[in-house]
């Protein structure tokens, strides 16, 4: 039988979750070694072959969004992402790179153009008491 390629599939994820996977689709890959561990990415492609394979980039998952050929430590998962999920994943790497990033690089004005804008907007959610 040949493998065709295909725009969706349907996989019942744990607990009896129903899933549609579609090419283009947002999804989150969490590694399975750690939680913190996940990245905001899409599906490239889906094909027929073995029940149904998800492709995001070169890795492989089934229709249930476990990655074929990984054991229970070492491989990755796929989630519908939400749009709650995606902001989270994005701010926690947005505060790690801050929290490295050479602030002393920076010119005075740059400095001073920056502190302006973040204290603007802390004082915007202050109320007054």
């Amino acid at each position: 039988m040949k493998t065709e390629e295909l725009k969706e599939l349907t996989g019942q994820m744990g607990f009896g979750q129903h899933a549609t996977w579609t090419v283009g689709q947002t999804v989150i890959v969490r590694n399975h070694g750690s939680l913190s561990d996940q990245r905001v990415t899409t599906i490239t492609r889906i094909t027929s072959g073995r029940g149904g394979t998800i492709y995001v980039g070169d890795l492989a998952y089934d229709s249930r969004g476990h990655q074929r050929g990984s054991d229970t430590w070492g491989g990755s998962s796929l989630y519908p992402a939400t749009p709650e999920a995606v902001k989270e994943i994005k701010s926690a790497k947005a505060r790690k790179l801050l929290a490295g990033f050479p602030w002393s690089k920076l010119s005075d004005d740059d400095i001073l153009k920056l502190w302006e804008e973040v204290k603007a907007k802390s004082l915007s959610r202050v109320k007054p008491s």
